[in-house]
């Protein structure tokens, strides 16, 4: 039987990944629903906005506000409003309306609901 080597090759330890916002704040998380998603909020109490900000945080999303605001339109985007927002109400828009209400229901389920299935006011409260 022929002697058998072994190839030991020095390879440079592998770069990590720069840390994600949660590792750099310290956030542990519980889910991964809101993963790559952006949210701002409108309309809201300070008190319900630190509830949402940790909940989102908790979810693996991405909570911004003020200077941090793109201007631009982002498909990852969403705004958190009160439910039946008022229209006179409703800011430029920072992508898509979302309720807490939806926002829990995602949690609860753990998946990405549709916005549509929580919109944030009635069709018959809408004036074009």
């Amino acid at each position: 039987m022929p002697p058998t080597h072994h190839l030991t090759v020095n390879m440079p330890p592998a770069i990590p990944p720069p840390p994600t916002h949660h590792q750099q704040t310290g956030a542990r998380t519980v889910s991964s629903v809101l993963f790559n998603l952006i949210f701002t909020q409108s309309g809201v109490s300070s008190q319900q906005k630190d509830t949402i900000r940790q909940k989102i945080m908790l979810h693996s999303g991405t909570f911004i506000e003020g200077e941090m605001i793109s201007v631009e339109p982002i498909v990852r985007w969403y705004t958190v409003v009160p439910f039946k927002y008022s229209c006179e109400s409703i800011p430029r828009p920072h992508g898509v309306l979302v309720t807490s209400f939806w926002l829990e229901k995602c949690f609860s389920d753990s998946i990405l609901h549709s916005p549509c299935s929580q919109p944030p006011w009635r069709k018959k409260f809408l004036k074009y």
